[in-house]
């Protein structure tokens, strides 16, 4: 299974195209968050207890597009 990696958002710091700002309340997050396309992580299934949380579909199409430019799709 294929895990975008996510750090804390420091306020007013630059968001790049292979990131994507996740808001607070969003996906299960505490905080706002930064979700790192570039720093894809392959992690076994077994790893993963319960649902943290669901993204909304507007987030997951700007994912998807950091993604791509993350593995240089387009």
């Amino acid at each position: 299974m294929l895990a975008v990696p996510c750090t804390t958002y420091p306020d007013n710091k630059r968001v790049y195209p292979t990131q994507v700002l996740i808001r607070a309340g969003e996906g299960g997050l505490t905080n706002d968050s930064i979700a790192m396309a570039d720093q894809v992580r392959v992690l076994s299934k077994t790893r993963f207890l319960r649902l943290r949380g669901t993204l909304k579909s507007e987030t997951i199409k700007q994912l998807n597009q950091a993604l791509s430019i993350a593995l240089d799709l387009i």
